[in-house]
């Protein structure tokens, strides 16, 4: 609905100006609002495809450096004659492989403190192939690799952030409508300009009720169709209003929705056919009209089972007279 109401300020606002210029600043505070909401919830619904990948390639980088200096340290406390460090710093290949993600991160570090402790630096370990940079870029390594591990954790508190600031995103651009806007508007009503307020209205899905909600009434129509056959509804007393909108909820096979002058009257291919997925799917009134062909080629709407299993359908018309 707040994209809606954005294209009709954009599209009229050359014509809204003239009338009151105040509604760039309304309309600059829209946009700001709903740029502000997609990018929270592109945030809020951020995957972490790829962590494991990752996670894998930070382990190995990590294990192969890591035995590296862990031999050389061996080497450099054997020679020391601390048989303490030496059995601490050596690790076979097969303990990195079967420790978790938390214990070879441990190995790791038990390597990194003592070959760090080696002279300056690990600068002790230079005469058994291990460089000072080598034992730097382990705990470098290491880390990252740390960091890899807490991602899930900090994705899911960072969703949580998000959601929460979509939330309060709404309210605000709700507040901005239902106590600004939608006041502005009003001004046009009842005018040579009523055509303009007509179309908000229709767009915001909104009526003279202060709650900001439609009639209120809905006309529901829900159902079955047993393999693949053809069925259909009479929507001849179903009044739209410029705020309905159709919610189609199928399960069990996808449909095919198509109006007709008569019961069950295939349309010819000229005539449009809506084809509804298993799932749900909201359309606007002029949306739905336009896609079944509804008060155009006639008011029954016929449902096709395009399976072979029974299916459901049940398509509510909210705010209807």
């Amino acid at each position: 609905m707040y994209l809606k109401v954005q294209q009709f300020l954009t599209e009229k606002l050359t014509a809204l100006t003239a009338l009151f210029s105040i509604i760039t600043i309304y309309k600059t505070s829209l946009d700001d609002f709903i740029t502000d909401i997609l990018e929270a919830d592109a945030l809020a619904t951020a995957d972490t495809t790829g962590y494991t990948e990752a996670k894998q390639t930070k382990r190995a980088q990590m294990t192969e450096l890591a035995l590296r200096v862990s031999g050389g340290g061996a080497a450099y406390y054997k020679l020391q004659d601390d048989s303490g460090s030496q059995n601490e710093i050596f690790f076979n290949a097969s303990e990195f492989t079967r420790a978790n993600d938390t214990e070879v991160y441990t190995h790791a570090m038990q390597v990194y403190r003592l070959a760090n402790a080696a002279g300056v630096a690990g600068a002790a370990l230079a005469p058994h192939g291990i460089t000072t940079t080598e034992v730097s870029n382990l705990n470098v390594k290491a880390q990252q690799y740390l960091a890899i591990l807490e991602l899930p954790k900090r994705k899911v508190s960072a969703k949580g952030a998000q959601v929460k600031k979509v939330v309060a995103l709404m309210a605000d651009t709700d507040d901005l409508l239902n106590e600004t806007l939608d006041a502005q508007m009003r001004v046009l009503k009842g005018t040579a300009d009523n055509d303009l307020f007509d179309e908000y209205e229709g767009n915001r899905g909104i009526d003279d009720n202060p709650t900001g909600g439609g009639s209120g009434t809905d006309a529901v129509r829900e159902g079955d169709v047993i393999g693949a056959t053809v069925i259909y509804i009479d929507l001849t007393g179903v009044t739209p209003t410029p705020a309905t909108e159709v919610v189609i909820e199928i399960t069990g096979n996808a449909v095919q929705l198509y109006a007709s002058t008569a019961p069950g009257i295939i349309p010819v291919p000229a005539q449009p056919i809506f084809d509804v997925a298993i799932g749900a799917v909201t359309k606007t009134i002029a949306e739905f009209a336009t896609l079944t062909g509804l008060n155009t080629v006639g008011n029954f709407l016929n449902i096709r089972n395009v399976g072979v299993g029974p299916s459901h359908y049940k398509i509510t018309f909210t705010n209807v007279e």
